[in-house]
C-alpha cells in the first residue's frame, strides 16, 4: 500500500510541474509524465510509453495499446487556458511543498514506527521511561594537588614530544589520542620540541615528507602526501638558550621520542642536536631516572615508540638498559645501540623510568599501561578510553607475534 501511496504522490507532483492531466481509469491511474505513462496499480508494474500531448480517452479499455506512430502536426491554434482547469505557478509550486511535506512526514512516520496494531512485539520492545536520574559513564578525576610544573607530585603533569624530520606520525599521534582523553580528568600539557633554523622569526613545521639524509628511496613518486606539524618551542643549541629555557624544561615529566625513517639521518646529530638534546634531558634534567627537589624525588619518564628507540640508542642514554623495538627492523636498530639490553619478544619493554614499544601501534598499548599505572584512577581511565576509539590494548607485554614473523629470537 505505502508503495502504491507513493507513485501516486509522485504522479501528482510531476502533474503539477508539467501542467499535465490525469485521468482515473478503473481503480488505476494513468498519468502523462513528460513522454510516459505509468499505469499505477497496486502492484506498480506497468509502464507504457507515450509521447507528450498524446493522451488516452479517459473512457479507453485498460489494455488499449498507444499508437506507433506520431501524429501527423496539426496547425497551431491559440488556446485560453482557464485558470481553473490549470494552477498558476504559485499554485502549483504551493500544493508541491505540501505534497512534499506530507509524503516526507508519512515515509519517515512509517519508516520509524510501524503501525502498533501489526505490530504488537514492538512496543513491548520499546524503552520505558526510567524517572531515576541518569549517571555520568566517566571516572570519577582524580585529586590532583598540583597547581603548576614546579611542583613535586607523583602523577605526570607535562609531556614532551621531540619532533625531527619524516618522523612517523602515528607513533606520535597515537600516545596522544590517548593521553588528550587524560587531560579530561587530570591537568596536563603537550610541549613539542623541534629543531628551529637559527635567527629565525617564528616556529617553522615539522616535515613528515622523505629526505635525501633520511630515506633517498622512499619517495619514488615524488608523492606530495606528508602533513606538517606546528611545534611549541625550539631546540636549544646554545648555552644561553639552555639557560632561558631552564624553567620549560625542568617541567617536563615524559618525553617521548617517535620512530620513522628520520632516526637513521645523520643529521640528527651533525647538524640537528636532536641527540644533543636527548643527551642532556637525560643527564641533566632527570629524563628517565628520578630529580631531587624540595617536595622529595620526582620520577621522569622516557618512551620511545617503534624505532624511536634507535634515536635513544644512538644518544647513548639506553647503554645497559632494557629495551625492544619494531622487529621488522630488528638488525638495523640494534646494531645502532650495542651497549642496549634489547628484548625480544616484547609489545613494550619497562626498565624503570624507560619506557620502549616495539612496532607502530604497539605505542598505543604501552601508553595504555602507562596510564593504568601513572594514575590512580588510571585503570578506569584506559577502559573508558579503550571503549571511546574502539581498540582492544594488549595487556600481557610479552605478547609479540612478530618477533616469531620476523625470525627474531627470544633474547634477554
Amino acid at each position: 500500500m505505502r508503495r502504491f501511496e507513493l507513485v501516486v504522490s509522485l504522479c501528482v507532483t510531476n502533474c503539477l510541474l508539467e501542467g499535465t492531466d490525469m485521468h482515473e481509469d478503473g481503480g488505476s491511474s494513468v498519468v502523462r509524465w513528460g513522454c510516459q505513462v505509468y499505469r499505477s496499480s497496486g502492484d506498480c508494474r506497468e509502464q507504457e510509453k507515450t509521447y507528450k500531448h498524446h493522451s488516452l480517452p479517459s473512457s479507453a479499455p485498460r489494455n488499449q495499446q498507444q499508437p506507433s506512430t506520431i501524429p501527423p502536426p496539426q496547425t497551431p491554434t491559440t488556446t485560453t487556458t482557464s485558470t481553473d482547469n490549470f494552477p498558476t505557478a504559485k499554485m502549483r509550486l504551493s500544493i508541491l511543498t505540501t505534497i512534499v511535506t506530507l509524503l516526507h512526514h508519512h515515509l519517515t512516520t512509517a519508516a520509524i514506527l510501524p503501525h502498533h496494531k501489526s505490530n504488537p512485539e514492538l512496543l513491548k520492545s520499546l524503552p520505558k521511561p526510567n524517572p531515576k536520574p541518569g549517571t555520568n559513564p566517566f571516572p570519577t578525576p582524580a585529586n590532583n594537588i598540583n597547581s603548576n610544573s614546579t611542583t613535586y607530585y607523583p602523577t605526570p603533569k607535562t609531556y614532551a614530544l621531540l619532533l625531527f624530520p619524516t618522523f612517523e606520525i602515528l607513533d606520535a599521534n597515537g600516545p596522544i589520542e590517548i593521553l588528550q582523553f587524560v587531560g579530561h580528568f587530570h591537568p596536563i600539557r603537550l610541549l613539542i620540541f623541534s629543531l628551529q633554523a637559527p635567527y629565525s622569526s617564528g616556529l617553522a613545521p615539522v616535515l613528515t615528507a622523505p629526505s635525501l639524509a633520511s630515506s633517498p628511496i622512499n619517495n619514488p613518486l615524488n608523492s606530495s602526501f606528508y602533513p606538517t606539524f606546528n611545534p611549541t618551542h625550539p631546540i636549544p643549541t646554545t648555552d644561553q638558550q639552555w639557560e632561558e629555557m631552564r624553567e620549560v624544561l625542568e617541567s617536563v615529566d615524559v618525553l617521548m621520542v617517535p620512530g620513522g625513517d628520520g632516526v637513521y639521518s645523520p643529521d640528527l646529530e651533525e647538524k640537528g642536536r636532536e641527540l644533543d638534546f636527548l643527551r642532556r634531558m637525560v643527564g641533566e634534567f632527570g629524563i628517565g631516572g628520578k630529580q631531587k627537589g624540595p617536595g622529595g624525588n620526582r620520577n621522569k619518564y622516557l618512551v620511545t615508540v617503534c624505532i624511536g628507540a634507535a634515536v635513544a640508542a644512538r644518544a647513548g642514554v639506553l647503554d645497559g638498559r632494557r629495551a625492544t623495538t619494531n622487529k621488522m627492523v630488528w638488525d638495523e636498530v640494534t646494531a645502532l645501540g650495542e651497549k642496549v639490553k634489547w628484548v625480544s619478544p616484547a609489545r613494550w619493554v619497562v626498565d624503570g623510568n624507560i619506557w620502549t614499544s616495539s612496532g607502530v601501534t604497539a605505542g598505543l598499548d604501552l601508553t595504555f599501561e602507562f596510564v593504568r599505572q601513572m594514575y590512580p584512577d588510571g585503570v578506569d581511565m584506559a577502559n573508558l578510553i579503550a571503549g571511546a576509539i574502539e581498540h582492544e590494548p594488549v595487556m600481557d607485554w610479552r605478547y609479540d607475534p612478530f618477533a616469531e614473523r620476523f625470525g627474531v629470537p627470544p633474547q634477554n
